[in-house]
């Protein structure tokens, strides 16, 4: 296993960093302080299901994004799975340096979210 380049790494951070831009910019553009997401493809895995997969805690397809992209996010639980009991959530996520809008956002969904019923999907 070959270290990726530094000039790759480079180009990855500033493809990164434009897309971040561009995301802000068109949120900015929409007047919208954060974005309400799925968290993950489906329910969480059981541990004993994730032992022989390469993601020992779920499918990260969603964030890995938001990741490289370098926003804050926060994952808020909704519910269960029926049929599982494994926990069903959602993903909030504002634009880079954002953070103190995200976690008041954040407390202000979990607080709607307590006024009702779990989700079921």
């Amino acid at each position: 296993w070959d270290a990726i380049p530094l000039s790759r790494q480079v180009a990855a951070r500033k493809m990164a960093d434009a897309s971040a831009a561009e995301m802000e910019a068109i949120l900015a553009a929409a007047s919208v302080d954060v974005v309400v997401t799925v968290s993950t493809k489906g329910v969480a895995p059981k541990l004993v299901d994730c032992i022989s997969t390469n993601y020992p805690s779920g499918d990260p397809f969603i964030n890995s994004a938001l990741t490289m992209f370098g926003v804050p996010c926060v994952h808020l639980p909704i519910g269960q799975d029926p049929a599982t009991g494994m926990p069903i959530g959602i993903q909030v996520f504002a634009p880079r340096y954002e953070d103190l809008r995200l976690l008041e956002a954040a407390t202000l969904i979990l607080q709607i979210l307590a006024r009702h019923e779990p989700v079921e999907p």
